[in-house]
């Protein structure tokens, strides 16, 4: 088994599980089943030396060893107290030939001497291999640590980092979104394709994979543009982003993977803390809640998606306007007004004052939940009492209805309906009924007064007519029997 090396432009980190051992430059890890004494003899320390290189040879449980050329220089270092301070390098051979000696045991003190009279044994050899080789387990571990502590981006240091695994992956995912515009479009048709399959499947694996390469893209809130122009200019890539509709597509990715994934999971922590510093990002420059931002409600499902466990959004939102104004303490209200309080209707100065309130605050489009509860406090009123009410002054598709028709008095309808026939000689279609009634004078002189010539829609049709004669239609036969004869495609209609 090939030990794995992850290459560092300083130093390299090396953990051990045995002893270490050092030869001519070269780094031998022995395994767990290994005795204590691994080290290797004379003749391939020799071996190793006339080659002149520097190798790392890692022993499996097999005993079987693969070498990996270095062709860059490393250097192992240890703190300012430490006692050794090893270079990998062609030009240390006798003194790495020296070192060599050093682990060999008492048993091979004679052929040291003979190979090498510069070579010299110690009783402590191994106890000074298993300090250096703690000493370097130690070094590697507090640094390796200290590197997966700075791989947090966006400012989520303090986040919790699941794994280290999980962390490499969501910066190798980083890394492929600095390619060109065809290539990240590629890339984000790729994660959109690979989260309907995912899903599809319920690959919870495959869903984490997206879920690091959507968040690896996805940028922080930008505030809504105020009509006075001071919001912030868009530089020519987000112009280009914004054009592709990337950031929606990627949010829309972030927010499925959300919903299908266990968020207590320690292998989505390091996408969750990206998620969790983007929105504190925008939150601690604008001073706003994540709500106000550009895709208010995207990032509002977002951030109540990452909030921590046991804490509901709502809730929290809800503390915090009761902090800034204590009258909405108040049981089961959003407002100032007290409990039980029945407000009169709205008054011409009311409905002004509401009007001016709102466009000084930028108008109805800009209101927000936590605003319309100021205005509210201010007038005395509700929450939703103010937002219907600037809703049917303002929004057309509100308007009031119109005034209801007054109603036909009891038995006009057929009385009229009557009347007509009696003039047609007892039969007539609907259209002949209708020219009798608007025509004859008797039937207007008697009835005219109680018509209702206010213009109704008929019901499955785009004509208008008269309410009066839209009632003749409709109730034609509860009072009159059709035939079976037609005239001009229209019914007969007889006296019951």
């Amino acid at each position: 088994m090939v030990a794995n090396r992850r290459e560092q432009p300083s130093a390299v980190e090396v953990e051990t599980q045995g002893n270490l051992s050092i030869h001519s430059g070269n780094l031998t890890f022995c395994g767990k089943q290994q005795s204590a004494e691994c080290s290797i003899d004379d003749a391939q320390a020799k071996k190793h030396i006339d080659r002149n290189s520097s190798s790392y040879s890692h022993h499996s449980n097999s005993h079987r060893s693969n070498s990996i050329t270095a062709n860059n220089r490393y250097s192992f270092y240890t703190d300012s107290a430490g006692t050794q301070n090893t270079q990998s390098s062609t030009s240390h051979t006798d003194r790495s030939t020296n070192n060599s000696s050093n682990n060999n045991t008492t048993n091979n003190t004679n052929n040291n001497t003979t190979n090498n009279g510069s070579r010299k044994s110690s009783n402590g050899n191994m106890t000074d291999a298993n300090h250096e080789g703690n000493t370097l387990h130690s070094m590697a571990s507090s640094s390796r640590e200290q590197h997966f502590d700075e791989l947090s981006w966006g400012g989520c240091s303090a986040a919790p980092i699941g794994s280290r695994r999980s962390t490499q992956l969501l910066h190798a995912a980083m890394a492929r979104w600095q390619n060109e515009a065809e290539q990240r479009q590629a890339i984000l048709q790729e994660l959109e394709v690979k989260f309907a399959s995912a899903a599809a499947a319920a690959d919870e694996r495959s869903l984490r994979a997206v879920l690091r390469g959507a968040v690896a893209a996805l940028t922080a809130p930008r505030s809504r543009v105020l009509e006075s122009g001071s919001g912030q200019p868009l530089g020519e890539e987000a112009q280009e982003r914004l054009a592709r509709a990337w950031q929606r597509r990627l949010r829309e990715l972030v927010l499925g993977c959300l919903s299908k994934l266990d968020t207590s999971d320690a292998r989505s922590a390091p996408a969750l803390a990206v998620l969790q510093s983007l929105i504190a990002r925008f939150e601690s420059r604008t001073g706003t809640d994540a709500s106000e931002a550009c895709a208010g409600k995207t990032w509002q499902k977002l951030k109540a998606a990452v909030a921590p466990e046991g804490v509901h959004e709502s809730g929290v939102l809800r503390q915090e306007a009761v902090a800034e104004e204590p009258d909405l303490a108040l049981p089961g209200l959003e407002s100032s007004a007290p409990v039980g309080l029945k407000r009169p209707p709205w008054s011409q100065e009311e409905l002004q004052s509401l009007r001016d309130t709102v466009a000084d605050r930028g108008g109805g489009a800009a209101m927000t939940l936590r605003l319309w509860r100021r205005v509210a406090s201010q007038l005395g009123r509700t929450t939703h009492s103010c937002r219907a009410r600037f809703r049917l002054m303002t929004d057309p598709r509100y308007f009031p209805a119109a005034p209801q028709v007054v109603k036909h008095p009891t038995g006009l309808i057929k009385n009229v309906i009557f009347a007509a026939l009696a003039k047609l000689h007892g039969q007539a279609t609907l259209p002949e009924l209708l020219r009798c009634i608007r025509a004859d004078a008797a039937i207007q002189r008697d009835f005219a007064g109680s018509f209702s010539n206010h213009v109704s829609k008929v019901t499955g049709t785009i004509s208008c007519i008269p309410a009066t004669e839209r009632s003749i239609k409709t109730n034609i036969s509860r009072h009159c029997r059709a035939t079976m004869a037609k005239r001009s495609n229209f019914k007969i209609y007889v006296l019951k």
